[in-house]
């Protein structure tokens, strides 16, 4: 279609006609390939969907809070949340999103933190015993006045905190946090004792959703030939 048109286009100024036919018809060419282009990507889109969940629910999300990242894998949107690997140039990030709270945090797309159920040791009796995950929740406009306000660091509105989380996972490999749930943090990005615990429920809402949809999120990176973090 876009051959023909483009042929049709070069009689026209072949044919001598006035300036402004000419311009009147190059414009109906780049209104017509627009619309050609806008239905080619919803075509593809909609292939995409056929062969995994829509993503687009989660750009929905992500445009809500003025996010332009590309969205290239998703785990599956439940009340809770969902986690996404998303490019922001040439970086990847695990975007974390609680739905409980409508409230959005960054992690580092890293082998470490995508892959953390395979970091344990085996007892004798055969039993793992999970290591803890410990990662940079990145938390934009976080509120400076919340009770985590001292953990981590801050630029400006945006809240850098280090979690450390404990967690166990049940005979089916579903992950769910250790004990009480208790997710703790500390002073600076690398502190020397994770002592301090998280206690605004948003925040750890958030460090939730990370380990409770991880599987969900690895299945997704896989079948969309994701590239693997590093």
């Amino acid at each position: 279609m876009l051959v023909i048109l483009v042929s049709l286009l070069t009689m026209v100024m072949l044919s001598g006609c006035a300036g402004g036919k000419t311009m009147r018809a190059l414009k109906s060419l780049e209104r017509t390939t627009s619309r050609l282009n806008s239905t080619k990507d919803k075509e593809n889109d909609k292939k995409e969907d056929t062969q995994t969940h829509s993503l687009s629910p989660i750009k929905d999300v992500l445009k809500a809070h003025h996010i332009n990242f590309t969205v290239l894998a998703a785990s599956a949107q439940n009340t809770k949340g969902f986690l996404a690997v998303v490019q922001n140039k040439e970086k990847y990030y695990i975007c974390i999103y609680s739905g409980q709270d409508n409230k959005i945090a960054w992690t580092d797309y890293t082998a470490k933190t995508v892959n953390f159920k395979e970091n344990y040791s085996i007892y004798s009796n055969g039993t793992k015993s999970y290591h803890p995950l410990i990662f940079i929740m990145d938390i934009p406009n976080d509120n400076k006045e919340s009770q985590d306000k001292d953990l981590g660091i801050w630029n400006d509105t945006h809240h850098h905190m280090p979690v450390y989380v404990t967690f166990e996972v049940d005979n089916k490999g579903t992950v769910y946090p250790e004990g009480k749930g208790k997710l703790f943090s500390g002073l600076g990005l690398k502190p020397s004792h994770y002592q301090g615990p998280i206690q605004d429920p948003q925040n750890i809402n958030l460090g939730y959703v990370l380990i409770t949809q991880m599987d969900s999120l690895k299945q997704d990176i896989k079948a969309r030939n994701v590239i693997s973090p590093g």
